[in-house]
């Protein structure tokens, strides 16, 4: 009997803990993921090589048009269809369809214009406390060589559901450090949410794509870049694209590349739509 007056304030005292404190967000870096086939009636029912989200996306929700998703697309293929898929060293269709860092990756594609019975935005959230002393959210960012470079990659994070401003940071063999300004929110629990979304009307502003990886919560703040800092970044953007052209095969100008990349893809969106 001596021992319940210690051993009810020790359980009562990891209560209060917990409640003050919350739990953190985990799997930041998706390299808690397992590869498990999703069991048939799987949403979405588009899914290409279906993978159970809850395995290859652990802590996190997957979601289309807000509807709650069981599975995840286990290889990059989607054209013109709304999709989260989970990347791998070997899952790749297109040379940059890797993984930005580690085994793993996630990759957002977001078709605006979809035709009924398909799903226009994507996203993953979860919910966790902000580590105290917090002031930025970064994550590394790359966008995938779809149509020429000319589909947009435009993450949107959320915090309780209302978007963050966001700013590239930094730029490395065309995968850009991205971060935002948290500081008003450490130290409490909020639902964070990565969305990609495109604007409906026409090609390519109706389409968003782009990989994401390497979450983290700063305790620096966001970075003013300057102007000189940005054109740099653009830059690095650009002679990166087109090393990678160059190394496959010589186009007669920048523009006939791009215009060339996106021909193809507004004629395979056409073919396509045959078969819906």
């Amino acid at each position: 009997m001596k021992h319940t007056h210690i051993f009810w304030p020790v359980v009562v005292s990891c209560a209060l803990f917990q409640t003050a404190f919350g739990q953190g967000f985990a799997n930041l870096n998706f390299e808690q993921a397992s590869i498990v086939s999703a069991p048939s009636g799987y949403t979405p029912g588009d899914a290409y090589d279906a993978l159970l989200a809850s395995s290859a996306l652990p802590y996190w929700t997957v979601s289309e048009d807000g509807t709650v998703c069981t599975a995840v697309w286990g290889a990059p293929v989607a054209l013109d269809e709304t999709s989260v898929a989970l990347l791998t060293a070997n899952n790749g269709y297109y040379s940059g369809y890797v993984p930005l860092q580690g085994s793993y990756s996630v990759q957002f594609y977001a078709y605006a214009d979809a035709p009924s019975g398909y799903y226009h935005t994507a996203s993953i959230s979860q919910t966790g406390q902000i580590p105290l002393g917090s002031q930025s959210i970064q994550f590394l960012m790359m966008s995938p060589p779809v149509a020429g470079g000319a589909i947009q990659a435009s993450p949107i994070v959320t915090i309780n559901g209302t978007p963050i401003s966001l700013s590239a940071i930094s730029s490395s063999d065309g995968v850009m450090t991205m971060a935002g300004d948290i500081s008003a929110y450490a130290g409490t629990t909020v639902d964070l949410a990565f969305l990609c979304q495109a604007t409906s009307g026409s090609f390519p502003e109706d389409e968003n794509i782009f990989t994401l990886d390497g979450i983290q919560f700063s305790p620096q703040s966001v970075p003013e870049p300057s102007s000189l800092g940005l054109l740099g970044i653009g830059a690095a953007i650009i002679c990166w694209y087109f090393t990678k052209r160059s190394n496959k095969s010589p186009e007669p100008t920048a523009v006939g590349a791009v215009s060339s990349a996106v021909a193809v893809h507004v004629a395979s969106r056409r073919w396509l739509s045959f078969f819906r």
